[in-house]
């Protein structure tokens, strides 16, 4: 598909996006908005923390960033105002039923989104959260994002867009390097153990 296509298809399309605060998200947000302000509205689904809103969170930890300096020369004063006009703060969780959104806005998100991009990860790489990422993925596709999916394809009338980013393929790299990492560290010690056993040292 040629650029001036998708800036076409990308006219007055309301995108919901998830994991926007990673560097993919971060990157769609920023693009869309530059290439394309005729866009009608980013939805993007934010985790609120202990201190911090869903609100707080998007303008601090996405709009705030350096990433945006080419959007706030482009539109000056006036760059706030079309933030605010294009992008909504949705407070969620992409592994809750439902992304953790009540029933109407759910609705709303439902009856106004066109394009979702699902760029959610669990991006903890240590081996506990590798799993976890993993198992989440499945869950979100399951109750949540997935979920979401198929309600916008059974009950819009637009045509619809799925775009998943590849962090699954990077949870799957990082599996392969813990588990060959953990079956190195088996074999050391399985050949200490037996240095040992045959009357050897071994150095700590």
């Amino acid at each position: 598909m040629e650029l001036e296509s998708i800036l076409g298809y990308l006219c007055n399309k309301t995108i919901l996006i998830t994991g926007a605060t990673g560097l993919l998200g971060m990157v769609f947000v920023e693009k869309i908005l530059r290439v394309q302000p005729d866009v009608k509205k980013l939805y993007l689904l934010v985790r609120p923390s202990h201190s911090k809103s869903a609100t707080q969170r998007v303008n601090e930890e996405i709009i705030g960033k350096e990433l945006f300096k080419i959007l706030r020369e482009k539109w000056g004063t006036d760059f706030d105002y079309f933030v605010s006009q294009k992008v909504v703060a949705l407070s969620g969780d992409v592994s809750s039923e439902n992304l953790g959104l009540n029933e109407v806005i759910l609705e709303q998100v439902c009856s106004e989104t066109q394009i979702i991009i699902n760029s959610a990860a669990n991006t903890n790489f240590d081996e506990r959260g590798l799993w976890d990422g993993i198992d989440m993925k499945k869950k979100v596709r399951q109750i949540g994002i997935g979920a979401l999916g198929s309600n916008l394809t059974e009950n819009c009338k637009t045509d619809q867009g799925w775009l998943e980013t590849c962090s699954r393929r990077v949870h799957q790299q990082k599996k392969a390097q813990y588990q060959g990492l953990l079956s190195s560290g088996k074999k050391k010690r399985h050949r200490r153990r037996r240095t040992l056993d045959n009357g050897g040292t071994s150095a700590l």
